[in-house]
């Protein structure tokens, strides 16, 4: 079983079939006290797995303060006539856009980018 994973910023869009080399390096970060700090948890599997995986948050006092979801795919249909240059597609196809409620285990599309979307809010 072979597991890529990436830290991406709350601000990065993870496309299914987007390459390494979309990734933009994300190795630090700040928040202040009482702030809530989201970042985001890129994982791909690159062979087929039977069954399901789970997610577990090991942060000592700090795990009560996390929450973690998942970035669901929206399917679109249509985009705007105009836009400006700062556009992901203009094409339809499947986004990452629904934040869900993480339940606890979930399978790995194989060949696809996936992520979780994680809040720590800062006490």
């Amino acid at each position: 079983m072979k597991l890529l994973t990436k830290l991406c910023s709350s601000l990065a869009k993870v496309m299914p079939a987007q390459t390494d080399k979309d990734f933009i390096p994300y190795s630090s970060a700040a928040a202040l006290q009482g702030e809530t700090f989201s970042f985001q948890l890129a994982y791909r599997m690159e062979e087929v797995l039977g069954g399901a995986i789970q997610l577990n948050v090991q942060g000592g006092e700090l795990s009560k303060h996390i929450r973690v979801r998942t970035v669901e795919l929206a399917p679109v249909r249509f985009t705007a006539f105009s836009h400006d240059d700062d556009i992901i597609s203009k094409d339809p196809g499947l986004y990452p856009d629904i934040l869900k409620e993480y339940s606890g285990s979930f399978r790995i599309p194989t060949d696809q980018w996936r992520t979780f979307w994680i809040d720590v809010k800062i006490p």
